[in-house]
């Protein structure tokens, strides 16, 4: 039988995720960001079945920690899997048209 991982976003991912909806909302309509939010959350929530399946996000992967993502519509999807704790941790989303450097930056630091 295969495992179920825990699925977590972290704080940045949440607001990051707010942010989005609050932008759609703003610039698109309730029905648009209502649907975007929902499509990404069922994304991460599928997760818990096969995280290891997605490609990895080579640009911030290191030593110890290797990022994955999932792409839904325009967003990425960030995220790690810690095998000892059964656990997937979202760390972040992006809109695919946002600078690349932006998410290197971040992980550097």
């Amino acid at each position: 039988m295969a495992k179920t991982y825990q699925v977590i976003l972290t704080e940045f991912a949440e607001e990051r995720l707010e942010e989005i909806t609050n932008y759609l909302l703003e610039n698109a309509s309730y029905d648009v960001a209502h649907k975007v939010v929902n499509g990404m959350l069922d994304a991460i929530e599928k997760l818990a079945k096969l995280p290891n399946a997605n490609p990895k996000e080579l640009a911030i992967c290191n030593e110890q920690i290797i990022y994955r993502r999932i792409l839904k519509w325009s967003y990425k999807i960030i995220y790690t899997v810690v095998e000892d704790e059964v656990q997937v941790i979202v760390v972040d989303i992006r809109h695919t048209s946002e600078d690349p450097k932006k998410i290197i930056d971040r992980f550097d630091s």
